[in-house]
């Protein structure tokens, strides 16, 4: 949301006042008098007797309309909207005027919309002597107004801003970012989608991105050049998401001391390579493509991995390599991974070389507690598969440190049914099995399952089975997998 500033003196032009039009009452305008001008303590304005250090963490929260309001109907309000940390989000600023929300615009009346609100932000900024705790963009486009733009964010350096979100929908032409974005030393959290970052390697820019801990690439037009520039810039980075860069970045080479977690989805990339990232915890994969090589050179710290899929052209971890070519699974297992301890995969349990690369996989990953499967499965299991599953040695993640597996879009297939039955025989630990199914889980249906898997005879007398509805178990992870602060991204039930 944003805090308009105090309207200014002098006449106003229609198309803003349309902001603050609203009856007046007298308690309103005049908080001090309002007990004793009225019989009903309804009409008592309490808000205005609380201290100014209250008010101004409640004025961050008031929409644009309220903040509006209140600075033109109390120059208390006025004054405290002054320092009060400003959040700036242009969703809030339409002209009722010009064009009421949710109508079709045409193309002139869609231009003098986006004239009135950058005129609206400018005089924010202009007029607002306090801290910028957030800046957002969604419906504001740069084009045609490259210099404005560039005094904004310059303006927004000066006013030490903490966030930045340029969230620009699909149906735009790419805007270009201005460099001066790239100078914002104090900013923490920076959001962009379909932006063009400036071409540094025509145009060198100095990137003081010092402060940022939070970067989201969405849509991004950007050269390698460019990426690898932005990354060595940040300095304190610790969440980085890529997300539907189709073909702007075929190649991902991360290099970063700080990172703790990277997120890519929706990537057309080709490599991956993660070459020298001592810090990293975390690293998810989704709809990512086919052809992809994915090579883990450093991440000693490693601890969650996936979705992966066993289709990959390459997969490097270390100095183990698993490779499937012309649909034979070639692995040389070589290096493990010891503080691996979530891992999140995608196996066809009907095809005998993915299973056979599964378990190789889980060998690499010795200490691993919890697994999460996304099974793509025909309903009649494999013979070749089951025969081989029979006569597997240990597994020492199984066998010793798996605690919990969840199967995603669970159906009770055959397949399905006895996969999950040689984890129940095997894993001496487990606490917990979950089946997410995005079907029907009636009771009577639960009932068959759980005779069907023969829990009599599990390893861990102490797991529980548990099954549960959930059409959002397709998905690969939360939305919001790059927050550290949840355990478990790829667990979609909360």
């Amino acid at each position: 949301m944003a805090h308009l500033p105090p309207f200014p003196a002098g006449p106003m032009d229609p198309e803003e006042t349309a902001l603050a039009k609203k009856p007046r009452r007298a308690a309103d305008c005049n908080p001090s008098s309002s007990s004793s001008s009225s019989s009903s303590a309804a009409e008592i304005d309490l808000i205005s007797r609380l201290p100014d250090c209250l008010l101004s963490t409640i004025y961050p929260h008031l929409t644009t309309r309220e903040a509006a309001k209140t600075a033109l109907l109390s120059s208390r309000w006025r004054r405290l909207w002054t320092t009060s940390p400003l959040h700036l989000d242009d969703d809030s600023l339409w002209s009722r005027s010009i064009q009421p929300r949710g109508r079709p615009r045409g193309s002139r009346m869609w231009t003098r919309d986006e004239d009135w609100r950058c005129r609206v932000i400018s005089r924010i900024l202009r007029s607002h002597a306090g801290p910028v705790r957030l800046f957002r963009l969604a419906h504001t486009r740069f084009h045609g107004r490259e210099p404005l733009a560039h005094s904004w964010f310059q303006t927004l350096a000066q006013k030490c801003v903490l966030q930045i979100d340029l969230l620009f929908p699909s149906l735009y032409d790419a805007q270009d970012v201005p460099a001066s974005l790239l100078a914002c030393d104090s900013l923490q959290t920076l959001r962009l989608s379909h932006c063009r970052l400036p071409d540094t390697a025509k145009t060198p820019v100095d990137i003081t991105l010092t402060r940022l801990t939070e970067l989201t690439l969405s849509g991004a037009r950007l050269t390698e050049h460019d990426f690898c520039g932005l990354l060595s810039g940040c300095t304190a980075l610790r969440s980085l998401s890529v997300i539907y860069n189709n073909s702007y970045l075929p190649r991902i080479h991360v290099r970063s001391r700080s990172l703790r977690s990277l997120t890519l989805s929706g990537s057309g990339a080709e490599e991956l390579f993660i070459e020298d990232a001592p810090n990293l915890a975390r690293l998810l994969m989704g709809w990512v493509s086919s052809k992809m090589w994915l090579k883990v050179v450093s991440a000693p710290k490693l601890e969650m991995l996936g979705y992966l899929h066993l289709l990959v052209q390459r997969l490097e971890l270390g100095k183990s390599v698993f490779r499937m070519s012309q649909r034979i699974a070639d692995i040389s297992l070589s290096t493990l991974l010891f503080t691996l301890k979530t891992l999140a995969v995608e196996v066809k349990i009907h095809d005998y070389e993915e299973v056979k690369m599964f378990i190789h996989l889980l060998r690499c990953f010795p200490c691993l507690e919890t697994l999460h499967i996304r099974c793509v499965c025909w309903n009649e299991p494999n013979p070749i598969v089951w025969t081989y599953l029979e006569q597997l040695n240990s597994v020492d993640c199984v066998d010793r440190h798996l605690k919990i597996v969840k199967f995603k879009n669970y159906q009770g297939g055959n397949s399905e049914l006895e996969f999950a039955k040689f984890l129940i025989t095997k894993a001496r630990v487990l606490n917990v099995m979950k089946f997410q199914c995005g079907t029907s889980c009636c009771k009577r249906w639960v009932r068959a399952q759980r005779s069907l898997l023969c829990l009599q005879n599990r390893a861990s007398l102490d797991a529980q089975f548990v099954f549960v509805k959930d059409r959002r178990c397709s998905w690969e992870f939360n939305e919001d997998a790059s927050n550290l602060s949840f355990a478990d991204p790829f667990d979609s039930c909360r």
